[in-house]
């Protein structure tokens, strides 16, 4: 139902002005489970004209507007999506309700300039990025995501901003490990994922971390074990004679779990950094192990 232009049309009117800088549509007609495109639209005045910021529950749009375009857009959505709308001038903010019964009201009040919202007057401010444009980035220019001068391709500046959205997913929980731990990756790619490159260089080359990342495999022809010794044993040789990628979980004989009482070693070829022999603790280094780098 069409709300009275009329009231509409002189709420506006009280509410425009050379200074109005600021806008913010909200008290949604509709949820977005009932088909509401956004629940806010917050719209600021920019050095060339407006920028409209849409707000679902989870992503924000940006509309550029020319300055003849801005009205006509808010009373559209004051008649169609929206019950509220505030304004702000410098010196006023002005607020137009709209009632559940179509009835349109509008007031303002004197605010202080302490209280006012601060005006934006650039568009799309440029974001900072953890892998930033103009840096050489050996996996980035592996890809061909960046040049050999770490410039970003313009075709590819999707998957660029796509790589750093993970990596500030994974920077969040990193931060709030210990520093002096060693952070074990596991890579679901069999170790050849390119965003696994793009993880190891960021935590060991900006982040400075100890990191070891084990590569799983997970075609048809690998074998996934645990049980007692004498078949782990036989699977192992098996799966050399046959060259399969062969994975063993030895938990059969851990303690006290925590890596100190050194009753669950197992043989290696490698030596074990903690007690500089060829074993490996089962709780804090597996319990599962590449079946060749073990001894049973």
């Amino acid at each position: 139902m069409k709300v009275q232009m009329t009231e509409l049309e002189s709420a506006l009117q009280n509410l425009w002005s050379d200074g109005l800088y600021k806008i913010i549509l909200s008290n949604a007609i509709k949820k977005e489970s009932e088909g509401a495109a956004y629940r806010k639209v917050v719209l600021n005045r920019k050095t060339n004209g407006w920028q409209a910021e849409q707000y679902t529950e989870k992503q924000v749009f940006h509309e550029n507007l020319k300055a003849d375009q801005v009205r006509p857009f808010v009373e559209q959505a004051l008649e169609q999506a929206f019950r509220q709308c505030s304004g702000w001038d410098g010196e006023w903010e002005h607020t137009i309700r709209i009632s559940k019964k179509r009835k349109v009201t509008g007031s303002k009040k004197r605010v202080a300039a302490t209280q006012a919202p601060k005006a934006q007057t650039e568009n799309n401010r440029k974001k900072h990025y953890l892998l930033e444009e103009g840096t050489i980035i050996p996996p980035l220019v592996d890809m061909g995501i960046f040049t050999a001068e770490g410039k970003i391709v313009r075709t590819m500046y999707d998957k660029y901003r796509q790589i750093n959205r993970f990596v500030e997913l994974i920077d969040d929980e990193i931060d709030a490990l210990p520093a002096d731990q060693t952070i074990r990756i596991v890579d679901f790619g069999c170790g050849k994922s390119y965003l696994t490159f793009i993880l190891y260089y960021y935590l060991v080359e900006l982040k400075k971390r100890d990191v070891k990342i084990t590569g799983l495999d997970l075609k048809a022809d690998v074998i996934y074990a645990c049980g007692p010794t004498p078949m782990l044993r036989a699977l192992k040789a098996y799966s050399q004679e046959k060259g399969i990628l062969c994975y063993l979980s030895l938990e059969e004989k851990m303690a006290c779990g925590i890596g100190a009482c050194l009753a669950c070693t197992c043989q290696t070829k490698d030596v074990d950094e903690h007690s500089q022999v060829h074993n490996k603790r089962i709780c804090k280094d597996g319990p599962v192990f590449l079946a060749e780098d073990i001894e049973l």
